[in-house]
């Protein structure tokens, strides 16, 4: 989706919310408390356009979708890697699932699944693979690389290790 066609689809509920922030202030009946509701109450200056905030919708979108593609994609990945696991994250599933159904509570009752997905994003996310810093000065290496000071520069953790 692109950007335009995002605004479109938001501009209105971006006017009529923008017509209760100014009727009623910071607090009304009924706020939305969602992503776009901050975005709006955060947003300063040209930030404040429908056509930014609806940029900003899908940035975070894109960022959410991707951060949780590759999660899941590692956790599937881990899970083969180490069948053992199966079993018993499927019978705490299966438990907890037979007792409180599928919801929001359920899941956060399922405490082996939630430990096992937190794991692998431990090992797996983009921190535990780079490590990064700024140049606090100017930084000449022994075989004559030149880090200018403000420059980033990031290496590998697997190869540390």
């Amino acid at each position: 989706m692109n950007v335009d066609r995002m605004c479109a689809l938001l501009s209105s509920t971006i006017n009529e919310r923008r017509s209760m922030m100014e009727q009623y202030g910071d607090d009304w009946p009924d706020k939305p408390n969602d992503l776009l509701q901050w975005l709006m109450e955060a947003a300063e200056g040209i930030e404040r356009e429908p056509r930014a905030l609806a940029a900003r919708v899908l940035a975070v979108c894109f960022a959410a979708i991707h951060t949780f593609s590759m999660s899941f994609t590692h956790a599937l990945y881990h899970l083969a890697a180490h069948p053992e696991y199966t079993k018993p994250l499927r019978e705490e599933v299966e438990a907890i699932v037979a007792e409180y159904g599928w919801s929001k509570d359920s899941l956060q009752k399922m405490h082996k699944v939630d430990s096992f997905l937190k794991e692998c994003q431990r090992l797996d996310s983009l921190i535990s693979f780079l490590i990064e810093r700024k140049a606090l000065k100017d930084f000449t290496f022994f075989d004559g690389t030149f880090i200018p000071k403000g420059s980033h520069v990031s290496t590998s953790r697997v190869m540390v290790h």
